[in-house]
């Protein structure tokens, strides 16, 4: 031990070594003071990681809904700017409670430019780790731009299915076509370059409206000849179910019985081959009546107002009623001499179509089983957009069952929604109205 000592204190480099000993023996009662505060910069690292990178999937999330709420607001440049604002703010309050609950949604402002509009969110996010090092939230701000001509017009035809099952929720279809007019119109009571029709089907379409001429001589009855006066032998504001058994003068229909080869399924017009009458079950042939292309908002709101369930479900039926309404080939058939226009003509022709069951073709006693029934519906779809016309789908109660179905039948997949409940619906047609009176609105930089 001595001899050992003698040569560290003899040589510098054993001097250092005892030294450097005696340093680390002497840091060992301070090692967890040391590992504390190594904890703070450790800790601020990755909490830095944890809380930034919770920003950037927030600040991604609100840019989004920015995006969104500017499109809305430039969607509806020929509203008030009142109006606007309160589209501006539903759309924020929507999105963000999809994605994140009712509560804390960000504060925001927009400011106005013609048809412009500049949307920007603000919103403090409080951090997870941060706060060890008193970086409490982190303030997070997006803008979001839009620019539009206040919307576009279009030839409209919305195929609604009013079929026995319907009959608890056309409240719920109602409510839903009036959104999509609101959207459309907005406060407008008629629109330029806007023609809407309504094409109520169950079994069969009732076209009693416009088709004494489309039907072989001799087979339209003389009581036949009524026009829309409310819903006959229903009172509509207490009834939403009108199977109507029987025909007479006070429940007059017209409904047409199936045309042999594509004309069933396509727009040929009835100058080419005419309608026979339906003679089947008339509790097929529904009360509520097709409305032919018409800019009057109060016209369309009255059909809305007096739809009612019938019996049957043949959404190939309604279809090609609905390719008929804004087809050329049956231009000043629905009563408007000058529609509907040519498709070069059009500003754009659009039909969507809601349903909420399968196909019962028996029911109406066409020699159809379900999948032929569907693939009649198909075929009717691909010529519709062969001709350039923009097809949206909404199946309603159905939990995604025939999802597929109708997503072939539409222009792009997105085009097809599922609503499972009234709030629902009343959003999905509502969100189909955004989208088709969109026009040339973009977003800019």
């Amino acid at each position: 031990m001595r001899a050992r000592s003698k040569l560290i204190k003899d040589y510098p480099g054993d001097r250092a070594a005892a030294w450097l000993n005696g340093f680390f023996r002497a840091r060992r009662g301070n090692i967890n003071l040391i590992f504390a505060l190594a904890l703070i910069p450790i800790a601020g690292a990755v909490g830095g990681g944890v809380d930034f990178a919770r920003a950037t999937a927030m600040r991604s999330d609100m840019q989004d809904i920015a995006d969104a709420a500017a499109l809305e607001g430039a969607i509806h440049a020929d509203l008030s700017e009142t109006e606007r604002r309160r589209r501006i703010g539903a759309m924020v309050d929507a999105n963000w409670a999809r994605e994140h609950g009712a509560s804390d949604p960000p504060s925001w402002t927009a400011d106005f430019s013609g048809s412009g509009v500049q949307v920007t969110l603000d919103r403090a996010l409080p951090t997870v780790i941060l706060g060890i090092i008193g970086m409490n939230a982190i303030d997070l701000q997006v803008s979001a731009t839009a620019n539009g001509s206040g919307g576009r017009g279009m030839e409209l035809a919305v195929v609604v299915d009013v079929s026995g099952s319907m009959s608890g929720d056309i409240g719920h279809l109602r409510d839903s076509i009036t959104d999509l007019l609101q959207v459309i119109y907005g406060d407008r009571t008629e629109a330029r370059d806007i023609w809407i029709s309504i094409i109520p089907f169950s079994g069969r379409v009732n076209v009693i409206n416009n088709g004494d001429d489309w039907f072989r001589p001799g087979q339209v009855p003389a009581n036949n000849g009524f026009q829309l006066a409310g819903v006959d032998g229903v009172n509509t504001a207490t009834d939403y179910r009108c199977k109507q058994t029987s025909y007479t003068a006070a429940r007059p229909r017209l409904c047409a019985a199936r045309r042999t080869g594509s004309a069933q399924w396509d727009d040929t017009p009835a100058s080419s081959q005419p309608f026979n009458l339906f003679g089947g079950d008339p509790v097929v042939c529904p009360v509520p009546r097709a409305q032919g292309l018409t800019r009057s908002r109060a016209r369309l709101q009255q059909v809305t107002n007096n739809l009612c369930a019938g019996h049957g479900t043949s959404t190939q039926e309604g279809m090609a009623w609905g390719w008929r309404a804004v087809s050329p080939r049956w231009r000043g058939e629905w009563g408007d001499p000058e529609l509907p226009l040519s498709y070069a003509e059009s500003p754009g022709k659009i039909v969507i179509i809601m349903t909420d069951g399968r196909n019962h073709p028996s029911q109406s006693g066409d020699p159809l089983t379900e999948a032929q029934a569907d693939a009649e519906l198909l075929r009717t779809c691909e010529g519709m957009r062969a001709e350039g016309i923009t097809i949206f789908a909404v199946t309603y109660r159905m939990g995604g069952a025939l999802r597929d179905l109708y997503r072939r039948c539409t222009s792009r997949p997105e085009f097809q929604y599922d609503a499972e409940s009234g709030p629902q619906l009343r959003a999905v047609f509502s969100e189909i109205g955004a989208t088709i009176t969109s026009g040339d609105v973009r977003l800019t930089d």
